[in-house]
């Protein structure tokens, strides 16, 4: 949302079938009582559809839309892209955009107010609608943007409608006894104001200039008045949640006996934890195989641990207002060199398995797996001649295993005939770390044959050795 903070998100998976899998019910994601959302995957967008009032169509009814908002005829706006939140234990859904509604009169603007990026909120069976809110009038300086309650409605009376991925909820927030009279702040509103009670939210009309407070509560008996009443609106719900769950991993030491890495996250909270908190597992990147956990054991699981969301004996560690610092030890043992490692997050034991993190891991393996030091050696069976071939062997050795790979060969044979003997390639060692090579028939004199060993994954490439061949006439 454009009015949040924006944090960098690990990747988040969130299925409501995977929630069935583990034993979450579809109907525990239901903001609506009693209705049972669909396990469906999550609509592409979801939308609150709000005319806000028909005074704000009407009175205020020179529009603007930012944000992709889009209007009706009837003056019924969309705002899009709402993402479902739970905030310190309370349900809203935040929807994208804005809108202005200005008072024009002769080509000029003379005053407007702005509605931003609303939030549909939902604590038990109450609901509000908050926005962030400014304004401008003629004259005066400018109300700053912030966010404020718009107007609050009954939960529990608000209906639902089931769809692919989300719900639709249906309610027509609060107007009458809202505010009374006698209970306004004392210069907050004329005197004897609001009518019946009826307004918009405090915080809504103690944000706005004096002078456009009128827009939003109820003045005089004229039947105008009751449009100024906030209209029904409809919020498509998204199944499953928006997260801000962060995870960060640093390696902070890499030797031959294995690595040692920090993870660090925040935003650990309902519904991401369960009610057992947390497992922080390291295993092969790319996914987490299907049950995975500390307690399990999984079998490529290279270390893990349970933070529990209090202090638990038998845990690893707990959370700490959905925070944590945990330090891993990665025995090389468990390793291969070469595969791509990562961090996984997931509610512990018996918890949702409908939200996880992975965060990739760092690791230098030419200090967990040092490359062995080689030498090569060349042994002459047979010299050439300038009549019959020869031939070497070349041996490879160092470090625990048998080299493997190549070794770069190259041979000056002189001129034999009219033409310049010579030879350069590169041929493979066997499994024992040798390879016999064949020289060619040569000119009279003494040669010279060199071999480099190129390396492999486990072994650095040699020292490039030379020997003298003496080739004779026969």
């Amino acid at each position: 949302m454009s009015t949040l903070t924006p944090r960098r998100r690990s990747r988040l998976r969130a299925g409501v079938a995977a929630a069935a899998a583990a034993g979450l019910t579809a109907a525990g994601l239901s903001l609506v009582p009693g209705l049972t959302a669909p396990a469906q995957a999550s609509a592409a967008s979801p939308e609150l559809t709000w005319k806000v009032s028909g005074w704000f169509d009407s009175h205020l009814g020179t529009h603007s839309w930012t944000g992709g908002v889009t209007e009706s005829e009837d003056g019924v706006l969309t705002f899009r892209g709402g993402e479902r939140r739970l905030v310190e234990g309370v349900e809203q859904v935040e929807y994208d955009g804005s809108v202005t509604g200005a008072f024009v009169y002769g080509g000029t603007r003379h005053y407007s107010v702005t509605i931003a990026d609303p939030v549909v909120v939902i604590d038990g069976a109450e609901g509000a609608i908050k926005a962030t809110v400014s304004a401008t009038v003629n004259e005066e300086p400018d109300t700053p943007a912030a966010q404020v309650t718009l107007t609050t409605f009954d939960a529990s009376a608000a209906t639902g409608t089931p769809g692919e991925g989300l719900e639709s909820l249906v309610a027509t927030p609060r107007w009458a006894d809202v505010l009374q009279a006698a209970d306004a702040p004392e210069g907050l509103l004329d005197a004897d104001k609001p009518l019946e009670g009826k307004s918009w939210d405090i915080s809504l009309l103690s944000h706005l200039p004096k002078s456009l407070r009128a827009h939003f509560h109820k003045t005089s008996t004229s039947a105008s008045q009751e449009t100024k009443a906030p209209a029904e609106f409809t919020a498509e719900v998204p199944d499953t949640y928006t997260v801000d769950s962060n995870v960060t991993v640093t390696t902070t030491s890499q030797g031959t006996s294995g690595a040692t890495i920090r993870a660090t996250g925040t935003g650990f909270v309902p519904p991401v934890i369960g009610d057992f908190g947390i497992y922080v597992v390291v295993g092969v990147a790319g996914g987490r195989p299907e049950g995975q956990s500390a307690a399990e054991g999984i079998e490529n699981s290279v270390a893990a641990g349970w933070l529990a969301k209090t202090p638990t004996p038998g845990a690893t560690g707990h959370l700490d207002n959905g925070a944590f610092t945990l330090d891993l030890s990665l025995p090389a043992k468990k390793l291969v060199k070469g595969k791509k490692y990562a961090v996984y997050t997931f509610p512990a034991h018996s918890g949702p398995r409908t939200y996880e993190t992975e965060t990739p891991i760092s690791i230098s393996w030419d200090k967990v797996f040092p490359k062995a030091a080689t030498t090569a050696k060349i042994r002459v069976v047979k010299a050439p001649t300038t009549k019959a071939r020869g031939k070497i062997v070349v041996t490879v050795k160092g470090g625990a295993k048998k080299p493997s790979g190549k070794v770069r060969v190259t041979y000056g044979g002189g001129r034999l005939n009219g033409k310049v003997v010579k030879v350069a390639k590169n041929v493979r060692l066997n499994s024992q770390g040798a390879v016999t090579v064949v020289l060619p028939k040569s000119a009279r004199g003494k040669r010279t044959v060199k071999v480099r060993y190129l390396g492999d994954s486990t072994h650095k490439a040699s020292a490039t050795v030379a020997r003298t061949i003496t080739v004779k006439k026969r």
